[in-house]
């Protein structure tokens, strides 16, 4: 609300926004909002409670598009999608308990290694497609 164009995105030429995504070309975007986006009242839906509890993991895009995409044509059986399901959960949940069971480090070790020199990002990317910000030694 108020930010030029220029400021907030890549570029400013909205139609083009696409043709500048770094990495793998996006083949599709599929996803069902539940909620609102708007931030002066978050928490807020314009889907009804029942609207939201009937979309099961088949019909949400985002949910299904990985068994037609992975389990469909032959490249993992859901099984193994499954498995790699369960040992995500199991990796997150031993960190999870690995923290919480660590004590709290003291305020000087918060900065410890942020200083170093090699710690820094090698660039950082502008306003433009073009410009990029390189840290040198």
């Amino acid at each position: 609300m108020g930010t030029a164009a220029e400021q907030s995105s890549a570029s400013a030429e909205y139609y083009k926004l696409g043709d500048y995504i770094p990495g793998i070309h996006v083949n599709e975007v599929a996803n069902y909002r539940k909620g609102d986006h708007r931030m002066s009242n978050p928490g807020t839906t314009y889907r009804t409670h029942g609207e939201i509890q009937n979309v099961s993991p088949t019909s949400d895009p985002s949910l299904s598009h990985p068994k037609r995409v992975i389990v469909d044509p032959g490249v993992a059986a859901e099984a193994d999608l499954m498995e790699i399901d369960k040992e995500t959960v199991k990796t997150v949940d031993d960190a999870q308990k690995e923290v919480e069971q660590s004590p709290e480090p003291s305020l000087d070790e918060f900065r410890t290694g942020a200083d170093l020199p090699g710690a820094e990002p090698k660039y950082i990317r502008g306003r433009q497609p073009t410009i990029a910000h390189h840290h040198y030694h």
